[in-house]
């Protein structure tokens, strides 16, 4: 993963689900991230995932292989923009 981060706000509420985890490795700094959500929006699949002592989650693109490993693509600004409004418009999130 490149140093190439971008945020959105998640509400307090998004937290009380069931927990999953994932680490990211950002240029050999490990960061342990909860996963959110998981949503669609024009026929690609979008991951929320929120770091360890953070307020601010991130959103990536997938792709799950065949036996289920899941591969992370960061997005370009525009992109990251549009999933961004579309997750908060779904989740009823005011910036």
């Amino acid at each position: 993963m490149s140093d190439d981060k971008k945020k959105v706000e998640v509400e307090e509420e998004e937290l009380d689900q069931e927990e999953y985890f994932l680490t990211l490795d950002f240029d050999g700094e490990q960061v342990e991230c909860a996963i959110i959500d998981e949503f669609e929006m024009d026929g690609k699949k979008y991951i929320v995932l929120l770091p360890e002592d953070d307020e601010e989650a991130y959103i990536y693109s997938y792709t799950e292989t065949e036996d289920g490993e899941m591969t992370l693509a960061n997005l370009e600004e525009d992109e990251f923009k549009k999933a961004a409004d579309f997750y908060m418009e779904q989740n009823s999130i005011d910036e």
